[in-house]
């Protein structure tokens, strides 16, 4: 389980999920046994995952995902690349190649904001230079903050 970056995740010592991340960033599993379901267990693998996946510089996340887990990827900045009818069994199921872009997509400004997606990456590079312009004439409208003190 090592070599496929895997991480379980327990609950008073008790299964409570499990998920993995090969190192070209695709997400085979995600899953959460029923009884910890809705209690950040999923939320808490998919961190971790990601964590790994930023640290090991992976341009991205990508997943084959189930109708029912597209609205929780899709929460966490997943965005559907494909709809898929796999054949199982004879049985003909949806789900949804699903990405998520990692290098480029996380501005940091002053350590207080950080874009997780390429979306709000283009809003706050949108809005940025009007922001910086109207506190600028603020502050230097301030005689107070206009310069920088050290006090001691």
């Amino acid at each position: 389980m090592q070599a496929r970056n895997s991480y379980v995740a327990t609950s008073d010592g008790a299964l409570a999920g499990f998920s993995d991340v090969n190192p070209a960033g695709y997400i085979d599993m995600l899953f959460v046994a029923p009884r910890h379901q809705r209690q950040g267990v999923a939320r808490q693998l998919i961190g971790y995952v990601e964590a790994h996946a930023r640290q090991a510089h992976m341009a991205a996340l990508t997943a084959d995902v189930s109708i029912t887990a597209r609205p929780f990827f899709e929460r966490y900045g997943f965005t559907v690349e494909a709809e898929e009818h796999p054949v199982k069994a004879g049985v003909q199921l949806t789900n949804y190649k699903m990405k998520k872009n990692l290098l480029g997509s996380e501005v940091r400004l002053t350590g207080q904001l950080v874009c997780q997606t390429e979306d709000h990456m283009a809003t706050v590079r949108d809005h940025l230079p009007l922001h910086l312009s109207l506190t600028r004439d603020a502050r230097d409208a301030n005689p107070l903050t206009s310069r920088r003190r050290t006090i001691r």
